[in-house]
């Protein structure tokens, strides 16, 4: 014998607004492209943001991003690459500031490459008020051009949130 429950909506008890929802359980979902960006600089400029509204203050948000990077040719033998940084906010969570992040040593002017990137970041953000994230970009030396999300090279680079109850 099967059991069925057919309902038209759910509401909490003392707050119709509110259920509280098994820990593990996805609450919402949101998810938009990245813009392009085309840089030579080692300064980070923004790739794209997405907001998200938390139910509970007790949630977890999983950030997905992916990204498309292009690396031109630059006549210098050198770490060539693209660095990545996350804020929620103003506030930095993720960063590859002083590292290599997505990086090859080239050793020829002719030589380019191109790769696509993801990153997954858990955040607790403590607030039922709206969230930003923002995908920043750079180039990791600021003297060669780096493509993020070149539209006749790969499709565009997005960013995923998930509230996640806890």
């Amino acid at each position: 014998m099967t059991s069925r429950l057919v309902v038209d909506k759910i509401e909490g008890k003392q707050n119709p607004e509110t259920i509280q929802m098994p820990s593990g359980y996805v609450v919402q979902f949101q998810s938009g492209a990245l813009d392009y960006l085309d840089t030579g600089s080692a300064t980070m400029a923004s790739i794209g943001s997405l907001a998200i509204t938390p139910k509970f203050i007790t949630s977890k948000i999983f950030i997905q991003f992916t990204y498309h990077v292009y690396v031109e040719s630059y006549a210098t033998n050198d770490w060539r690459g693209a660095l990545i940084k996350l804020h929620r906010g103003s506030t930095n969570i993720y960063s590859e500031d002083g590292k290599f992040g997505t990086a090859a040593y080239l050793t020829d002017d002719a030589d380019r490459y191109m790769t696509h990137v993801s990153h997954q970041v858990i955040d607790s953000p403590s607030t039922t008020s709206s969230v930003t994230y923002e995908v920043f970009g750079a180039s990791r030396l600021g003297n060669m051009s780096v493509q993020f999300n070149r539209d006749d090279y790969s499709p565009a680079g997005r960013i995923t949130l998930m509230e996640i109850a806890q």
